[in-house]
C-alpha cells in the first residue's frame, strides 16, 4: 500500500515553479528580474533602448559641438532637435513657433546643403553593367549629354538637409533656470 508523503519545497515568487532548494528558488527568482536599464550620463531609469535620457543626449550634442553662433551669424536652413523639425532659415522657425504657440528652443543646429543633382556618369555606367564589351566610345553625343545635364544640374534648387552637429546657434542664454532677457 502507497503513503503519503509531505515534500518541503521551495517555489519562485516570479514564476511559481518549484524547486528542492531554497537556493534554486532564489536563482530563478534573480533570474526573471530585469536589470534596469539607466541612463549613462545620470543614472535615470530609461523606458527605451537608448544609452541617454532625452536631457543628457540634448546636453552631449550641445557640448561635442566646436562652434558656437549668434542668431546674426547663419542664414540657412536649421534643425531643432528638441522638436524634430527643419526649417528653411531661422525666420522661418521662429513663424513656426508663433504659428503653432510653441516656445522657440533654447538652441538649434545648423544644416548641411545637398542640392538635387543627376550623375550623369554613373547613371550611364549603371545603365550599361549588363552591356558586354560596353565602350563609353560607342554612345552618340556623351559629351552633348553631359554638357546638357551639368546646366540642368546647375539650374536646380531644392535641396535636401542633414544637421551639422559641429555648429550650433544659441536662441536662447539661460541663467538660473531664466531667458538673461526676463526680469
Amino acid at each position: 500500500m502507497s503513503e503519503k508523503v509531505q515534500l518541503d519545497v521551495y517555489k519562485c515568487n516570479k514564476c511559481e515553479q518549484h524547486w528542492m532548494s531554497e537556493d534554486g528558488a532564489k536563482k530563478c527568482e534573480e533570474s526573471h528580474v530585469i536589470k534596469e536599464h539607466v541612463c549613462c550620463d545620470c543614472g535615470v531609469v530609461l523606458h527605451s533602448c537608448y544609452s541617454r535620457c532625452e536631457d543628457c543626449r540634448l546636453k552631449s550634442i550641445y557640448n561635442k559641438a566646436s562652434k558656437y553662433l549668434d542668431v546674426g551669424e547663419y542664414d540657412g536652413p536649421v534643425y531643432d532637435e528638441f522638436k524634430d523639425e527643419y526649417y528653411k532659415d531661422l525666420d522661418d522657425m521662429y513663424e513656426a513657433c508663433e504659428c503653432n504657440g510653441e516656445e522657440v528652443s533654447d538652441w538649434v543646429v545648423t544644416c548641411n546643403k545637398h542640392t538635387f543633382s543627376i550623375d550623369i556618369m554613373d547613371s550611364i555606367e549603371r545603365s550599361s553593367m549588363d552591356m558586354e564589351d560596353f565602350s563609353m566610345d560607342w554612345l552618340v553625343d556623351a559629351d552633348e549629354l553631359h554638357e546638357f545635364i551639368d546646366e540642368w544640374n546647375a539650374k536646380q534648387t531644392c535641396y535636401s538637409c542633414s544637421p551639422d552637429y559641429k555648429r550650433i546657434i544659441v536662441l536662447k542664454v539661460r541663467t538660473e533656470g531664466k531667458d538673461k532677457n526676463e526680469t
